[in-house]
């Protein structure tokens, strides 16, 4: 079976997963909690924006972010790219990459501040 060059995954993430919990007065919210950390990955942006939002500029990117197979990763999780220190949101479930399962592939959406 074909294997994923390992030099190339240059790049190291952090994942959050969302958790319902509920706060001092009883009601339900969510929070990050940390889920896996320090995962190899091979993080590439693939375009971005220049926004002007409530008077401030922002901007906006996605990347595809691939990864070794088998790790639980999943749209909904937060993902913080280390070397960048973005913080972005897995947007697409699993994206097969070429048929080979040498990599997960995952599309990333910046997350606004």
């Amino acid at each position: 079976m074909a294997q994923f060059p390992s030099h190339l995954m240059q790049h190291t993430i952090n994942t959050l997963r969302p958790t319902q919990t509920k706060d001092a007065g009883g009601s339900p919210i969510e929070t990050l909690v940390a889920h896996l950390s320090g995962i190899p990955a091979f993080v590439q942006p693939v375009s971005g924006a220049e926004l002007l939002r409530d008077g401030r500029d922002t901007t906006r990117w996605t990347a595809n972010c691939y990864v070794e197979p088998g790790l639980d990763i999943t749209a909904g999780d937060t993902v913080y790219w280390v070397e960048e220190e973005k913080t972005c949101k897995v947007e697409s479930p699993e994206l097969d990459a070429a048929g080979m399962n040498v990599v997960a592939h995952f599309m990333l959406v910046e997350q606004e501040g």
